[in-house]
């Protein structure tokens, strides 16, 4: 197999695994590097939101409801993250193996379930 035989879902899925691994290193916990990717997110999810709020009612609903669900589960993953403080006073952050399975199970879901 050659790397350029990837397709573009195995190559986000590469990515994504990569981001996985990493999260469950140890490492310092810094407040505005913390909210690079939820910014990013943010953005593209408000460019998606706006295009589909034109629709009927109901894809609102439907926003609204993915939106708490996304809250929910976000809850759920902050709280299963182990976190210590060091001795300097620093806060150090670890994610769990389950939260982070969590994560890639959305991602799984939403590459392949676009693709039935």
């Amino acid at each position: 197999m050659q790397l350029s035989d990837l397709t573009l879902d195995q190559v986000i899925l590469i990515i994504v695994f990569i981001f996985l691994l990493l999260q469950l290193r140890q490492r310092k916990f810094h407040f505005w590097r913390s909210l690079i990717i939820p910014g990013i997110m943010l953005f593209i999810t408000i460019q998606f939101v706006n295009l589909q709020m034109q629709g009927p009612f109901f894809n609102t609903v439907v926003l609204v409801g993915g939106g708490l669900l996304g809250i929910l589960l976000g809850m759920i993953t902050a709280s299963l993250m182990k976190i210590k403080i060091a001795k300097d006073g620093s806060m150090i952050l670890r994610g769990s193996f389950i939260a982070k399975s969590l994560w890639l199970l959305f991602v799984l879901a939403k590459l392949y379930g676009q693709n039935t």
